[in-house]
């Protein structure tokens, strides 16, 4: 399986560096991370510190009230941050893998790497 196939993931540069997947709250919320030193700072506090079991769940509100929630199996990804705090019983607007979502924001960071 090639993830980055799967969730038709593509890099771009417009107005700047973008994403592109097929799920429209996953592309919003990886395009609030534009710097480099963002990237892999959300990937050292709160994907890799879930995935080694050093915490049991990660994520945070990015700059444009999306929020993410993850845990060791799935990543839940909430359009509005502002209603998730006041009923996290709400449904998320996105579930994916939290390994499928860690394989995007890595190529996210790679990119990064080469494109600013």
């Amino acid at each position: 399986m090639d993830i980055l196939s799967d969730y038709e993931v593509q890099f771009y540069i417009m107005w700047g560096k973008m994403i592109n997947t097929k799920y429209t709250w996953l592309t919003a919320y990886i395009n609030d991370y534009k710097e480099l030193e963002q990237v892999q700072k959300f990937l050292d506090e709160h994907i890799y510190t879930v995935i080694n079991g050093e915490i049991e769940r990660g994520g945070e509100i990015t700059e444009s009230q999306y929020f993410a929630d993850i845990n060791i199996l799935e990543t839940k990804i909430y359009k509005d941050a502002r209603a998730w705090q006041n009923d996290n019983t709400i449904e998320p607007d996105l579930i994916i893998p939290t390994l499928h979502f860690t394989a995007i924001f890595e190529a996210w960071r790679d990119y990064s790497l080469i494109y600013g």
